[in-house]
């Protein structure tokens, strides 16, 4: 019995192959139907693959592009948080100096200082707000300038919480783009598959010219086929406990998928040998971006605290 299931199958859907393979094994593919073109056969086919090629690929940029602004926010509403925790605490003295433990006192630390040195992005700006409020309130006491320090650092939160927010819906629809160009381009080199064949019936060394399989061939590992893996273990810095869920994204054009961590660990796919940077990230800690050297036929250990 024919396995006619094997042969509609889309074998390119998948993402078993990364992005680096793939944009190399299209390139390859439209060289090598080129140069086969000689009686035009081939010209429409090489035509609608090179669109979907550079569609995706210009997508994936994009994406990359967004990626990086988003972070770069982030990072930026992170440091304004730090920096407002870190000036309330050397303010609190003026403020008890000047009022004592009074209700005066109280309008600006109603739970204690904890309150603000334990803030998340879930309450950062109430807390800005009731700074800004109270040192308004007693002006006269505490001058201009004091209340200039809190409506500075809410006005800079707010506007770079909204653009993080604003960049972060951007690269969720640009990532939803690329998936739907890459399955395009996916699609596309399934027709060519059967186009080839149609023109090549039963010639399967003319059909296998198309097509320089190792390049994106995953189901096997050697000691010299350029790729290697990254695993290891994303932990909380204080208590030690797996944070199950957490993310290892590979930078660099064109994007890694995410790995996701889970109780034995992380682990990515198959990623072409070299210098890389991974940043590691889980909701309510800081990201860190570290480096790794990716070695050939192998799993890289990369272990880190958030």
């Amino acid at each position: 019995m024919l396995l006619f299931e094997a042969i509609f199958k889309n074998h390119f859907n998948t993402k078993e192959i990364s992005d680096d393979s793939f944009k190399k094994f299209v390139e390859d593919h439209i060289q090598r139907a080129i140069a086969k073109n000689s009686g035009g056969t081939y010209t429409v086919m090489i035509t609608d693959t090179t669109n979907a090629y550079t569609t995706y690929f210009g997508n994936l940029t994009s994406e990359d592009f967004a990626f990086a602004v988003q972070q770069g926010l982030t990072i930026t509403a992170d440091t304004i948080i730090r920096d407002f925790q870190k000036t309330v605490s050397l303010k609190e003295g003026t403020i008890r100096g000047l009022y004592g433990n009074t209700g005066i006192y109280q309008e600006f630390f109603p739970f204690g200082l904890t309150e603000y040195s334990n803030a998340t992005k879930a309450n950062i700006e109430t807390l800005m707000t009731r700074m800004v409020n109270a040192s308004t309130a007693h002006v006269a006491d505490l001058g201009a300038p004091f209340v200039a320090i809190w409506t500075t650092f809410k006005t800079n939160y707010v506007n770079s919480r909204t653009a993080q927010l604003l960049k972060i819906g951007e690269v969720d629809n640009t990532k939803t783009m690329t998936s739907t160009t890459r399955d395009a381009l996916e699609v596309q080199l399934l027709k060519n598959l059967f186009f080839v064949g149609f023109n090549n019936p039963g010639n399967v060394t003319a059909c296998m010219d198309f097509f320089k399989q190792d390049i994106i061939r995953y189901d096997e590992d050697s000691a010299t086929d350029g790729f290697g893996k990254i695993k290891g273990v994303i932990r909380d810095s204080v208590t030690q406990q797996i944070l199950i869920d957490a993310e290892a994204q590979v930078l660099g054009s064109p994007t890694i998928p995410v790995a996701k961590n889970k109780a034995d660990g992380y682990k990515t796919q198959r990623i072409e040998i070299g210098n890389r940077q991974v940043r590691f990230s889980f909701p309510g800690k800081t990201p860190r971006i570290m480096d790794v050297t990716i070695v050939d036929a192998g799993e890289t250990t990369l272990n880190v605290d958030l």
